[in-house]
């Protein structure tokens, strides 16, 4: 064990945020979740020269100054925002900028806006004191792992502000506890990489109706929150991670939970035996597959409340909605489940399922503190007597995969921001003319983008879509074509593809046909030509049409009318004879 104990001053832990040289490994850390009132509290604390608790970083790297955080992310988070004149103190005060070169400089470059002048600034000598203000600082230098996530839990498993399920998930990483946080992130439509810059940390983080901080997830917007499953507030505390805990741990037992907090606890802790048999038992089962079916059943229900109009959840089955609708959806959903999985059906009269849930809470057994499993058996009956009329057999696979694909879209135009290179997004085949008409030559750009993008990432899927505006000019052209607005999705816009099926006559099948088509004819070699006719997808997203074009992790380099294109960013450019060699060693590794 090598633990640094030293002093760092607010200037050098500022100069190490502005530098991006401070992470986050999300697998044991929560999000930003102070609020305005805590971070107050601390800067006055500062101001004060009052002492704060200890900052716990760790070093993986002797050639490199970059941290990880193991403890105090919120601290630092509020004292950087507090520089970037994210809030005022408690006397109403700024930081002034103007005693913080590093400041100037990330001010300059667009990384925060400054307050107004008329907001009063913070003295010379009271920023200097602000500055030079000593952190007590530990640093592990041995960068064992496993270390770390036993430090961080004990750290914060007993904390007396983290929920339930943030304790249980403290410093734990098991295959299921994994299974649940990363399928918690995509159903939130946060798709971001496990290491993250504090930088980036408000951009995956919650403003909630109560607290607007500019952070880049709207709560409301949310599935969980934004159909009254569970309210804001709990999901910023991970509530939702408890839900689908709930649920698949209930499918991997094939039986509805026996819920109550010291059973899950019991899932959690890494030496019962309970924690032993579900990791196992999702070893079986299967990871991808229970996650496929989770997203599957989540975007069937969503399809019934969202399309011909959104309506919430909870306002369709709470006649008098006001608390959450938590126990009515974990029926709903194992109805939907059963009816999916168990008898390869498929909701087909979507309208006739949202008349037949109306009011359905009323039918529900429902407990403030414990569910056990009899009463869930028997909400979970009601529900599916109510719904099954409106299912009819069909390739469940396939129509089932056409909801998950709704999931898939939200996450990747979140995720393209931190990996523009692996996405590539085009409002259609048709040019934004007037009158707009097929674009000759997107064909061949679509192939030849297919192609560069598994040139650039060996082992790593991509994908393209067709529906979405990569700018808002593109977009507002589109929307005055359609009479429809476009969803602002990450930093994307999401338009549909009613503007080309309307201008090229064609329905979504056929519009998929002719893409086949037209794709086989081009210089794209072999496997991905072939491969690309078999991974095209479509599906409606709030009743607008979409196409999404997987592109298959290649082994291979992949010529393109000769070239070897790659993507640099969101560009696709042609490799050099020197360069092509150079990259076709990195399929090798």
């Amino acid at each position: 064990m090598s633990l640094t104990p030293r002093g760092m001053s607010i200037q050098e832990a500022y100069r190490l945020y502005a530098s991006s040289k401070l992470s986050v490994n999300r697998r044991y850390q929560r999000k930003l979740v102070w609020s305005s009132k805590e971070k107050v509290h601390l800067i006055n604390s500062v101001q004060n020269e009052l002492p704060i608790p200890l900052f716990m970083f760790a070093k993986f790297d002797d050639e490199d100054d970059r941290l990880e955080i193991i403890d105090g992310m919120q601290r630092l988070n509020a004292i950087f925002s507090f520089i970037e004149h994210q809030f005022l103190d408690e006397d109403s005060l700024c930081f002034d900028l103007e005693q913080s070169t590093r400041a100037q400089i990330e001010l300059k470059e667009g990384k925060f806006t400054e307050f107004g002048p008329d907001t009063p600034r913070m003295d010379a000598d009271q920023c200097a004191k602000f500055l030079e203000y000593q952190l007590a600082v530990t640093i592990d230098g041995d960068g064992n792992e496993d270390r770390i996530n036993d430090v961080f839990g004990r750290i914060n498993a007993g904390g007396r502000q983290l929920s339930p399920q943030e304790q249980r998930q403290a410093g734990l990483v098991s295959e299921f506890s994994e299974f649940v946080r990363k399928l918690a992130f995509k159903l939130r439509g946060d798709s971001s990489p496990d290491i993250l810059t504090l930088n980036e940390m408000p951009e995956v983080s919650f403003d909630t109706p109560r607290e607007k901080q500019r952070y880049g997830i709207d709560a409301a917007e949310v599935f969980w929150c934004k159909h009254g499953i569970i309210v804001a507030n709990d999901l910023a505390r991970s509530e939702d991670e408890q839900l689908i805990a709930d649920l698949a741990i209930s499918i991997l037992n094939d039986t509805p939970l026996n819920a109550s907090r010291e059973v899950f606890d019991a899932y959690f802790e890494k030496y019962s035996d309970d924690f032993a048999a579900i990791n196992a038992a999702l070893l079986t089962y299967g990871a991808e597959r229970l996650s496929s079916e989770i997203v599957s059943t989540i975007g069937s229900i969503r399809a019934v409340f969202e399309t011909d109009g959104f309506a919430s959840f909870r306002n369709c089955v709470h006649e008098r909605p006001r608390n959450p609708a938590r126990t009515t959806f974990f029926a709903v959903f194992f109805a939907f489940h059963r009816l999916m999985s168990m008898h390869g059906m498929f909701a087909d009269d979507l309208s006739k399922i949202r008349i037949a849930l109306q009011n359905s809470q009323t039918h529900m057994i429902r407990s403030a503190h414990h569910s056990t499993t009899d009463d869930r058996e028997r909400n979970i009956t009601v529900i599916q007597g109510l719904i099954q009329e409106a299912f009819v057999k069909k390739d469940v696979a396939a129509f089932g995969g056409a909801h998950a694909l709704v999931v898939d879209l939200e996450n990747s135009l979140r995720r393209a921001r931190y990996e523009a290179s692996r996405y590539e997004f085009k409002a259609g085949v048709c040019r934004l003319s007037k009158p707009p008409i097929l674009d000759p030559n997107m064909y061949q750009k679509l192939a030849r983008t297919a192609g560069a993008i598994a040139n650039t990432h060996p082992g790593q899927d991509g994908f393209i879509y067709l529906g979405v505006a990569d700018n808002k000019e593109a977009s507002d052209r589109i929307c005055m074509q359609t009479g429809q607005e476009a969803i602002e999705i990450g930093k994307v816009y999401f338009v549909g593809l009613q503007s080309d099926l309307a201008v090229l006559g064609l329905s979504i099948e056929d519009y998929v046909k002719k893409l086949l088509v037209e794709l086989a004819n081009e210089p794209l070699a072999e496997p991905l030509k072939t491969q690309l006719a078999t991974t095209i997808d479509h599906a409606e997203y709030q009743g607008r049409p979409f196409i999404r074009m997987r592109i298959p992790a290649q082994e291979n380099l992949t010529e393109f009318g000769g070239q070897y294109p790659v993507r640099i960013n969101s560009e696709t450019v042609d490799l050099t004879s020197v360069q092509t060699l150079a990259q076709a060693k990195l399929f090798e590794i």
